[in-house]
């Protein structure tokens, strides 16, 4: 498998976590009680996983290969992930 195929099927089982992230959130919303130690295994995955696995590969190793080809890290679709990633992050720190 190329490694963008993997970071591909990565970013599948993310969306799946997301979904069912998005599921706790509407019984939490709702009212419905959810084991607290779901939750504490969905942000350690998204934390883990999405976080310093896949982000990282793509920020250690794809994004400076895309810069090395032309794009450039400023003003373009590298800054735009950049900014996204540093998002996500916010978004799980504001989840304590």
């Amino acid at each position: 498998m190329k490694p963008t195929e993997m970071l591909k099927e990565e970013h599948k089982t993310i969306k799946v976590m997301l979904d069912i992230l998005e599921n706790v959130s509407k019984k939490i919303s709702s009212g419905i009680e959810v084991n607290s130690e779901h939750l504490n295994q969905i942000i350690d995955f998204i934390k883990t996983f999405a976080d310093k696995c896949h982000y990282g590969k793509k920020q250690d190793l794809l994004f400076p290969a895309i810069e090395e080809s032309g794009v450039p890290k400023e003003g373009g679709p590298i800054g735009v992930m950049l900014y996204e990633h540093e998002l996500g992050r916010d978004y799980v720190r504001k989840m304590f």
